[in-house]
């Protein structure tokens, strides 16, 4: 039996046949099979509906390799490209997506999603784009920045960079990872600028809805840990 079952959401033919063949690998080392969506993120809005049981491993058809790469790890797992994350609100349609597999996190459901867009906006600008989050301390240096971004996002290696979303259980809640495919960062060396949108901030706010935040990977995976039925760092705004 083939360790793996493809859902096509009307993806090309070539791209599914190359998702297919980059899947080749993939053992899970168990009899049941793996249900891998697959998704054309330049033209599926829709990600919620991608994103609803039973699927367990959803994949943007735009992304650049990795294609197999720990997919077996996790009971909800999102690999999109920097293109597709930068167009859809991922944040919002992944924290319904574990809303719906545990109703028991509802109360959490803002948190995450507000920690999400932070780590996948990190993901997206730092990570995969490679971009100076100081630029946007002053109108001139936002043009600049703008210009830059619009530039790295015409590139098809740059915004094919994979970003991948996991969503495992532990004993008292879930941990959900987001990492991406850039130079990595040291987050302890990270300052918060007295000017907000120069940016710095995003870790302190990402902190402020989880109940813990480390890094791996050299600073390209933050991994969050949500609490079910109890209270994350940021009680007092969720409810």
């Amino acid at each position: 039996m083939s360790p793996f079952r493809i859902v096509d959401r009307g993806v090309d033919p070539q791209d599914l046949d190359r998702i297919a063949e980059a899947l080749g690998p993939l053992d899970r080392g168990r009899g049941d099979e793996l249900r891998i969506t697959v998704f054309d993120g330049r033209r599926d809005d829709d990600l919620s509906a991608a994103l609803a049981p039973p699927a367990v491993c959803v994949i943007d058809a735009h992304c650049a390799g990795r294609a197999a790469s720990g997919l077996d790890e996790a009971f909800l797992t999102l690999r999109v490209s920097t293109a597709t994350a930068n167009r859809l609100d991922v944040a919002d349609a992944f924290a319904w997506a574990l809303e719906h597999r545990h109703p028991d996190l509802a109360g959490q459901t803002a948190d995450i999603r507000y920690a999400l867009q932070e780590a996948i906006g990190n993901a997206v600008i730092h990570g995969n784009l490679g971009l100076d989050g100081t630029l946007r301390g002053s109108l001139d240096s936002l043009r600049i920045f703008a210009a830059m971004m619009e530039e790295r996002m015409a590139d098809p290696e740059r915004s094919g960079r994979p970003i991948t979303l996991a969503a495992r259980e532990c004993p008292d809640g879930i941990i959900v990872s987001v990492e991406d495919c850039g130079d990595g960062f040291a987050p302890d060396r990270v300052r918060p600028s007295d000017n907000p949108a120069a940016g710095g901030m995003g870790l302190s706010i990402i902190r402020m809805y989880c109940r813990s935040v480390v890094f791996d990977m050299d600073g390209r995976r933050i991994i969050m840990t949500f609490a079910r039925n109890a209270q994350n760092g940021s009680s007092s705004l969720s409810q």
